[in-house]
């Protein structure tokens, strides 16, 4: 898919990826699934990118889950036998994923089909233990961790739903996994999503502890957000960072 679709400019990157919609359906009204399997599959692939790209150019939910209900089916289009042969379905299955957990999240947010989203989010972490089958530590260890960290996004969305038992339990897995991507994704090599992923793992580390009434959990989450403020002295964009650390310090200090 041209890399174009992921520009910066909202109204650019809305076009673009209309375009690539319109560019890969095109393709695919021309080209048999049983001439040309692999190709196919992967037009299917680009398809479903191109959709979840315009779904996360939408201003809210209403607008994209229409988008993102056609992306899945376009994803699901693509995990041909074919497809099971080649790396690209480790991505195909991560960006099922991606877009069943989107769905789910703004199906919450919107307040309706709550056992749906529920479903979603299970279906999501089957795609992302699909992927990780590939997707291995071992062989790529960027990707193994960005699985990880996508794979904590979908049981954080569950384990918010469900102030029992069974919610906590999703929130320790999340943290489970925002942990084990830390290990690859270090200031060093990835510091942007190193530092998203420390947020995140601080945002539910907190969410767990009063959820527990346990306070090992939110001083574990302070010692992060220490750790980032630490890296923010070691870099060049100190302010902004530090500024970043501030808010979300306020912010997990609001957190009940």
């Amino acid at each position: 898919m041209s890399a174009a679709v992921f520009v910066r400019d909202p109204e650019a990157r809305t076009a673009n990826a209309v375009e690539a919609i319109k560019a890969f359906q095109a393709a695919l009204e021309i080209l048999p699934s049983d001439r040309d399997p692999m190709t196919w599959a992967q037009t299917q692939d680009n398809l479903g990118n191109a959709q979840t790209a315009l779904a996360e150019s939408q201003g809210d939910c209403e607008g994209k889950m229409p988008i993102l209900t056609f992306a899945v089916d376009a994803y699901g289009k693509a995990l041909t036998k074919e497809m099971r042969e080649d790396l690209e379905w480790a991505k195909t299955q991560n960006n099922l994923g991606n877009a069943l957990g989107m769905l789910a999240e703004c199906e919450i947010q919107t307040a309706r089909l709550r056992d749906a989203a529920q479903s979603r989010f299970e279906k999501a972490l089957q795609a992302f233990d699909e992927a990780l089958k590939e997707r291995t530590r071992e062989h790529v260890p960027l990707d193994w961790a960005g699985t990880q960290v996508n794979m904590a996004n979908a049981y954080v969305g569950m384990g918010l739903q469900e102030n029992n038992e069974s919610g906590t339990y999703n929130l320790k897995q999340a943290i489970t996994r925002y942990r084990n991507a830390l290990e690859v994704w270090t200031p060093d090599r990835t510091r942007l999503l190193w530092i998203k992923t420390q947020t995140a793992l601080a945002q539910t580390l907190t969410l767990l502890g009063h959820r527990t009434n346990d306070t090992e959990p939110i001083r574990e989450a302070q010692t992060h957000v220490r750790t980032i403020e630490e890296s923010c002295t070691k870099a060049n964009d100190t302010p902004q960072c530090l500024d970043f650390v501030a808010h979300l310090s306020a912010a997990l200090a609001s957190m009940k």
